[in-house]
């Protein structure tokens, strides 16, 4: 496979690619991520394929809007709040998923992680592709994440279809806080600290 150079004018090759199936490198507010867009078996098997990573760990759900998420997982009042106040940003929120979400995006797990970037040119692909991407972080299985556009060329070259020639903003990941019920969980402190998240939800009780 040889792997395209995109710059950022090239958005609308990123999303056609992305709607044929094809895996996409991007850069983030955070570190560097690999897309798919999230109902394609195919597209999926290429993003495991391409990361060697075993099919036993759900990958996140980046959208464009609100209401993509409110199609994939159950929003209540108080984790919309959390959305309006975090989205677009650093976040990734495990909320319950809702009934008709392919197997492999959740492999399982009653928890869909679903997140808004607020790194212009991903949302604009994004809202480009009018789908979420499933989104996990570019490396490979068990190696540090990326940010740096010649590390994920390094890596995955002639790996997947395109890759943008541009570096990620960000070294932390996002924070991930799961949402079960009245019950709001740190799963992994990342950019943003999990205590402003807290002082929101609990303002919102």
């Amino acid at each position: 496979m040889k792997t395209l150079y995109l710059n950022s004018g090239q958005m609308d090759v990123a999303a056609d690619l992305l709607k044929q199936g094809e895996v996409v490198g991007f850069p983030t507010e955070t570190v560097y991520g690999l897309g798919v867009v999230y109902d394609n078996p195919l597209a999926f098997s290429r993003l495991v394929k391409a990361k060697n990573r075993p099919e036993n760990k759900p990958f996140t759900l980046m959208c464009g809007y609100l209401e993509d998420i409110k199609k994939v997982a159950v929003v209540d009042d108080r984790t919309e709040r959390i959305i309006e106040k975090f989205m677009p940003g650093a976040i990734t929120l495990l909320l319950l998923k809702k009934d008709g979400l392919p197997d492999w995006v959740t492999l399982g797990s009653p928890f869909v992680g679903v997140r808004i970037s607020s790194h212009p040119l991903v949302l604009s692909v994004i809202r480009k592709v009018q789908k979420p991407l499933l989104v996990p972080s570019a490396n490979l299985a068990g190696e540090p994440p990326l940010s740096l556009y010649k590390e994920v060329q390094d890596v995955f070259d002639g790996k997947i279809a395109a890759i943008f020639k541009e570096d990620s903003s960000g070294q932390k990941p996002s924070t991930i806080v799961k949402i079960n019920g009245n019950q709001l969980e740190c799963v992994r402190e990342g950019a943003i600290p999990f205590q402003e998240i807290k002082k929101v939800w609990e303002a919102s009780l």
